[in-house]
């Protein structure tokens, strides 16, 4: 099975840099210049979006606490301290431009050849894993377990491992009252993404009736099959 993924990986990453930006992109895009994009948030992974020119990292501003705060405080103060408005697009499952290793957690870019070893059926070794591992060797330390490179993705049941800093966004941006919500091509079986919508629903429906402005407070779902119930 992991074979079969990596191969899946592998010809994925090629076909995303065959891909082009879709109208659909373009009309997210053209929000964004016109300053009625509050943020968008994607399932995709296909960084297509970054493609468009939407940003998509996390920019957190200089922190100048007091640094002998509780930890909690430290944890409130990074959130604070965060660029809430750099972001533009928000990869809710990662992207495939990257791969991060299984054992020290260092990326690198989904390269062409990595792309090749992929396709292959071959988790490739960590480059850094493997460098630290000759060093070792050299001093005449023991061996330790190597990492291979996988995709910087987040895989079902997984967590997110910048989900403090997205749910710091989206609060965020609920507290904006946003009155317009358009959700497009996406089934809403996930329950978090599901939960996450809901949420933003309930925002927008509030915000229209707190602002009381034509037109305000719609939620649009575009999809090839209807929204399940629930």
């Amino acid at each position: 099975m992991v074979n079969v993924f990596y191969s899946f990986m592998g010809e994925l990453r090629t076909l995303i840099d065959q891909a082009t930006c879709t109208p659909t992109h373009a009309f997210i895009k053209q929000l964004d210049e016109h300053g009625k994009l509050l943020r968008c948030y994607t399932q995709n992974i296909d960084s297509l979006e970054k493609r468009v020119g939407l940003e998509t990292a996390f920019v957190q501003c200089e922190d100048t606490g007091d640094k002998t705060d509780s930890t909690d405080s430290v944890s409130k103060r990074r959130k604070q301290a965060m660029d809430k408005k750099f972001t533009r697009a928000v990869q809710l499952h990662g992207d495939l431009d990257t791969l991060i290793c299984t054992i020290c957690h260092t990326r690198c870019p989904f390269s062409h050849k990595l792309a090749q070893e992929f396709r292959e059926g071959t988790p490739p070794p960590c480059p850094r894993c493997k460098e630290v591992e000759e060093i070792r060797g050299i001093v005449g330390k023991r061996s330790q377990t190597t990492g291979v490179l996988r995709p910087d993705i987040v895989l079902y049941n997984e967590m997110h491992p910048q989900g403090e800093l997205i749910g710091s966004l989206n609060e965020y941006d609920l507290k904006r009252r946003p009155d317009l919500l358009i959700v497009i091509g996406t089934s809403l079986k996930i329950p978090g993404i599901k939960r996450m919508i809901r949420e933003m629903s309930r925002c927008v429906h509030d915000s229209a009736q707190r602002t009381q402005r034509a037109g305000a407070g719609k939620v649009i779902f575009i999809n090839r099959d209807e929204p399940p119930r629930g």
